[in-house]
């Protein structure tokens, strides 16, 4: 039977969101569009209980594939599995502490009609409690709710000058929707399994060819923050998941299609600016590393030498205002 939809959750010790994540898909699914969806679960050998809670959910939806590994297989195998699993026409990535919007899988069902092969929405950011923070547009502030189409440099470069963050470069897991089956046409480099960026490998190598993506600009997710698991060893190594990810990424994908040394400093540089770059280097050890990875994507000497200037007074002025905000309590 082949699905509509499959809202694809990869996860790992999540049981204490995951109910919240089933909820908030589960609970838009009505008698229309029962056998149109299929939520598909591939669990990383989690050690809490996460099999009891998807199999007491199976009673809620008929529709939930779940697959278990025997052992933790990485991220990036976990990925490509849950789709692998999946019978849909469409995926639907979504992270497993995350929340679909009241409303949200209608209008992804909806916008599917005239047919494109990737969608990207945009997300509210919330705390781990999932209190409202901030809306979070994933492209520039001038675009707006559009086709994008591919299969030449230029169109390519025209996409890439609209993007605003690694948002819309497939960075963030629940925003992206697209056509299994030009999932399953690209052909994988298996060097990029422990790099986080498996499924960003596929769905950039897409934008090489004659695809389309629309770009919904309206806020379809809320994004529980404060739960990257790729945070656990410290923002520095975080930061350097992505600069190394991406750089390696448009490197191998689109070396000759391309300018791909000027296109991987625009991409950075728009993710990291100079307060997030001076803060990285202030505040961890890992100083060296970071230096080199900016290096690399394009950054100057010159202008971490500005930034070793300015990282003592800066570590001094935060340090200052510590001591005299008030403390929550």
């Amino acid at each position: 039977m082949q699905f509509e939809l499959s809202i694809c959750i990869p996860t790992y010790n999540r049981a204490k969101y995951l109910p919240e994540t089933l909820n908030s898909i589960i609970n838009q699914i009505d008698e229309s569009i029962r056998d149109k969806v299929e939520i598909c679960i591939s669990d990383n050998a989690s050690q809490d209980n996460t099999n009891q809670i998807v199999e007491s959910y199976k009673a809620k939806h008929p529709h939930i594939t779940y697959f278990r590994w025997e052992k933790n297989m990485g991220a990036d195998n976990n990925y490509l599995k849950v789709v692998e699993i999946a019978h849909g026409k469409y995926c639907w990535f979504l992270g497993s502490d995350d929340i679909i919007k009241e409303g949200s899988l209608g209008k992804i069902l909806s916008e599917l009609k005239p047919h494109c092969d990737l969608y990207l929405c945009n997300v509210d950011i919330c705390d781990i409690n999932m209190n409202f923070i901030k809306k979070y547009k994933s492209f520039k502030k001038n675009v707006h709710t559009q086709v994008f189409t591919f299969g030449t440099p230029e169109k390519l470069e025209i996409y890439l000058g609209s993007t605003k963050s690694l948002v819309s470069l497939f960075g963030y897991l629940s925003c992206i929707v697209f056509l299994k089956e030009k999932w399953d046409s690209i052909n994988f480099d298996k060097a990029f399994i422990g790099s986080a960026y498996s499924h960003t490998y596929i769905l950039l190598s897409m934008l090489k060819y004659n695809n389309s993506l629309k770009y919904i600009d309206e806020y379809l997710v809320y994004n529980r923050s404060g739960n990257d698991s790729f945070s656990q060893e410290g923002i520095a190594k975080r930061a350097l998941l992505d600069l190394n990810g991406y750089s390696s990424l448009i490197t191998a994908l689109f070396t000759g299609y391309i300018d791909t040394k000027y296109w991987i400093k625009q991409i950075i540089s728009n993710n990291f600016d100079f307060r997030y770059i001076l803060y990285l280097m202030s505040a961890q050890k890992e100083t060296q590393a970071l230096e080199n990875g900016f290096l690399k994507t394009g950054y100057s000497k010159t202008y971490f030498l500005l930034i070793k200037i300015l990282k003592y007074p800066y570590k001094l002025m935060r340090y200052i205002k510590n001591i005299i905000t008030p403390q929550k309590t």
